[in-house]
């Protein structure tokens, strides 16, 4: 019995022992990763490696330096190609990059470079998330992207909480055999010596003058260094890397693996017919009836406008036929699809007479085709009245983007597709157009159209001149009007006089702003400004530029009285 308790005195400190650490920085495992605050990748997003927690200090100084102390384009575009080509660094497969979302982000930057405005920076976030997440989930499409992104920026603080605990060395528990990052070791072998040489540096700065004298030195210029420091590290900057740390943790480690986009990205988009067919309650003699009554009332109506487009009753107005007749036709071609959609229902895509459904679909679409053609002749009437502006522009691009989900939905109908491949389709939709939209320059091409209408004689443009607001990529084409020559012998020399003079005044005072706001730093840079300056500059001579004393909204007595005589067609 003595021996037995000698024996288990000799074993239990063995099994007491403490446990062994492991430090190795590069393996730490997807399994610790998962440990971290007791949550798994469906919250945390991929594991979290030591390069990723640099990347995103890394992004959050970029984002500083483009965006904080002077906003403007050129640091918007570069802080995007920064963020895509940091993401990309991050991953282990390049071969996932999405050509197209990578050409948008790219395209979007150049364009923030030139003339940045607010639909730029919206699409080239929502750009930069796409490609965070299809970095790591090539395969999914636009639904589970946005739930992915979804769900990423609401576990966007939890990220940056592991990745404070992870840089702390708390994050993983001290198990037997367990991989651990070196934080808690690495801190002691700092401060404790810089702790006990700053002791002994106390003691030899009160036993040697000269030692005193330089420490006096150095404190100075530490004592600068501070006060810099000081006037850096400020509430709202800080909160403003706080924002930045939140966004770039959400980047880097994306929810890859939220279970709604996992059963998103596994459903079938084609229709199956049921197993046990449903008995006919209605749904198609009331479908059948409803696409008669519209296809009749479609008929009327397209007849009706055909021959009044041309030839207004007394009292109508170009411009109010065109601008109320383009906004209710393009509702009625979305409600158009709506209908279609419904008429359709699971089981009617399957009924004996659905041949019966499609075909009157087909003839509806078709008149739905007459009734665009319509809308975008009204908007061509409105654009030709009185000139080109950007809601007509967000208007053109609204009624093609309806004629395109139209267009979906009758291909949905005659290949039997299910309501989450139309989703998809529209979204893809939806997003390439707001893409185009915000690449297309908006205020160059209102300027060139305006500008060419004048010159052919049509002078309601000149209304929008002060009517709406301008961007420097608009002053380059309005040079041309320096040079007006008006088509009919009558008043021709004053109407000359008027238009040049007044559009003198107006560039005069335009050159004047441009001399006078120029970019503090190379992050509000643009490239349409400078353009806009060295043209407007080559012609100075033939400009009214205001004197020293003088502020924006002053308009000269020349272009005030184009104002004046412009105002009629306001």
């Amino acid at each position: 019995m003595a021996d037995e308790s000698h024996k288990n005195d000799q074993a239990s400190p063995s099994s007491q022992e403490e446990p062994t650490l492991i430090f190795d920085d590069e393996q730490e495992s997807s399994a610790g990763g998962e440990r971290l605050l007791g949550c798994g990748a469906a919250v945390l997003g991929l594991p979290l490696r030591r390069w990723d927690t640099i990347a995103i200090v890394l992004m959050t100084i970029a984002a500083d330096v483009c965006l904080y102390s002077y906003p403007g384009g050129a640091g918007v575009g570069a802080l995007f190609i920064v963020t895509g080509i940091g993401l990309l660094s991050l991953t282990k497969n390049a071969r996932a990059l999405n050509p197209l979302i990578a050409a948008a982000l790219v395209l979007v930057s150049a364009a923030a470079a030139w003339n940045n405005w607010w639909l730029l920076v919206v699409t080239g976030w929502l750009s930069v998330i796409a490609f965070a997440i299809k970095l790591h989930q090539p395969q999914w499409r636009i639904t589970e992207l946005v739930w992915a992104a979804l769900w990423t920026a609401l576990t966007a603080p939890l990220k940056l909480v592991v990745h404070a605990l992870r840089c702390a060395g708390v994050a993983v528990q001290a198990r037997p055999g367990e991989v651990l990052p070196r934080g808690p070791i690495r801190w002691r072998v700092v401060l404790i010596p810089l702790l006990v040489v700053a002791l002994f540096i106390l003691i030899f700065v009160q036993a040697n003058p000269i030692i005193e004298q330089v420490v006096s030195d150095i404190s100075e210029q530490l004592g600068k260094w501070f006060r810099w420091l000081n006037r850096l590290f400020t509430a709202p900057r800080i909160l403003s890397w706080l924002g930045w740390l939140l966004v770039f943790a959400a980047l880097i480690r994306p929810a890859i693996n939220p279970w709604v986009a996992d059963l998103m990205a596994r459903r079938n988009e084609t229709l199956r017919p049921p197993r046990h067919p449903a008995p006919d309650r209605g749904d198609y003699s009331a479908a059948l009836a409803t696409l008669i009554s519209v296809n009749v009332l479609f008929l009327v109506f397209n007849i009706v406008d055909h021959v009044y487009l041309h030839q207004l009753p007394e009292g109508t107005t170009y411009s109010k036929h065109a601008y109320k007749g383009c906004f209710w036709l393009t509702m009625g071609l979305a409600l158009s699809t709506i209908v279609i959609g419904a008429a359709f229902k699971r089981r009617l895509n399957f009924h004996p007479r659905a041949g019966a459904l499609r075909a009157l679909s087909y003839v509806w679409a078709l008149q739905n085709v007459a009734l665009a053609v319509g809308a975008l002749r009204r908007l061509e009437m409105y654009i030709g009245y009185n000139g080109l502006t950007r809601a007509r522009i967000v208007g053109l691009y609204g009624v093609l983007l309806v004629v395109a989900g139209l267009a979906l939905m009758v291909w949905k109908v005659y290949r039997a597709k299910n309501f989450t491949w139309l989703v998809r389709r529209d979204a893809v939709a939806l997003w390439v157009a707001v893409v185009v939209l915000a690449l297309t320059p908006r205020d160059y091409v209102c300027a060139k159209y305006n500008t060419a209408q004048i010159l052919s004689g049509n002078l309601r443009p000149l209304v929008l001149l002060h009517g709406q607001c301008h961007s420097p990529e608009s002053y380059p084409p309005m040079i041309a009007l320096l040079d007006y020559e008006h088509p009919e012998e009558q008043n021709k020399v004053e109407m000359e006089a008027l238009v040049r003079r007044g559009v003198a005044g107006f560039l005069g005072r335009q050159l004047r702003w441009l001399r006078h706001t120029k970019p503090k730093n190379w992050t509000q840079w643009q490239g349409a400004r400078g353009w806009a300056l060295r043209r407007l500059e080559a012609v100075r001579d033939r400009l009214d530029v205001p004197e020293e004393r003088w502020d924006y909204g002053d308009y000269g007595p020349a272009e005030e009285a184009l104002r004046g005589y412009a105002r009629q067609w306001w």
